[in-house]
């Protein structure tokens, strides 16, 4: 999971500007957009490795009783 994230991550977010430097704006709006999907795979996989961490702690706990 998490190459599969620093996959999309290196595709999505964009060093550069992409062709030709006349239109912007509209490719500045397709950087930032692109940059907040990327925030929100990490926050995605930031939930999934709390909530196994704590199903992991819970079935730990309940094993000892």
């Amino acid at each position: 999971m998490i190459i599969a994230l620093a996959l999309m991550s290196r595709v999505l977010w964009p060093k550069e500007l992409i062709g030709e430097q006349t239109t912007v704006l509209p490719q500045n709006t397709m950087i930032r957009s692109k940059r907040k999907v990327v925030c929100m795979l990490i926050c995605a996989c930031l939930h999934y490795v709390g909530c196994l961490i704590i199903h992991i702690l819970s079935q730990f706990i309940g094993g000892l009783h």
